[in-house]
């Protein structure tokens, strides 16, 4: 389920681009950046302070623990996945039971061959869907978190570069505990204005 560290690690992949702007290189040659149709307006994005270096990071767990959007994708998969996980227990203890009937009937000598062969080809068969059922709503559930895992990655991207348009940096690197990256100066650190920028972002969507 959107596993954290997982997430973590892709971001630091996203931001590790650079969100390069080079003002020096753009009239000679075309840098690869991920194209986005986000529509946030760079006029709303207020950088609380613009540090001195070029080279800023942004802690990719801090990020995730404190971004609304991730929270709710996490909170509405995770629901999602207690149901079905809910369901198929109470499908399974349901076959249980008549496992055990079945069992029971079995040392009582109450059945006959034909009820022993036709009784155990549809408890497996029961067996089998309840299986098939689970797998088919887990798989489907996964392709919808792939899918908003690239959502969450697009948006954080467009909003990196988007502020900045008005920061100049040169490199965003994402940074969290066990990344390529040893150490990393607080003071370049500017995840809470990123944070607060996606989320008041996101708040606006929601209106």
């Amino acid at each position: 389920m959107l596993n954290k560290i997982l997430i973590a690690s892709n971001i630091l992949l996203v931001l590790a681009v650079g969100f390069l702007y080079f003002k020096q290189f753009s009239n000679n040659s075309a840098t690869f950046m991920p194209q986005s149709n986000d529509s946030t307006s760079t006029e709303a994005i207020n950088p609380t302070d613009i540090k001195k270096s070029k080279i800023v990071f942004v802690n990719s767990d801090s990020l995730l623990e404190n971004y609304e959007y991730y929270k709710v994708l996490i909170q509405d998969l995770e629901a999602r996945k207690r149901r079905i996980e809910g369901q198929f227990e109470t499908q399974a203890r349901s076959l249980q039971s008549q496992i055990e009937t079945y069992q029971q009937k079995g040392k009582l000598g109450t059945l006959t061959a034909e009820e022993i062969e036709s009784t155990e080809m549809r408890l497996m068969k029961q067996r089998d869907d309840i299986i098939k059922t689970r797998d088919e709503q887990l798989g489907r559930l996964m392709g919808e978190e792939k899918e908003m895992t690239e959502k969450l990655f697009d948006k954080i991207y467009a909003y990196v570069k988007k502020y900045n348009e008005k920061t100049g940096y040169q490199f965003v690197l994402g940074y969290n505990r066990g990344s390529g990256i040893l150490f990393a100066d607080n003071s370049l650190d500017i995840t809470k204005d990123i944070v607060d920028g996606l989320n008041s972002e996101y708040k606006s969507i929601k209106k």
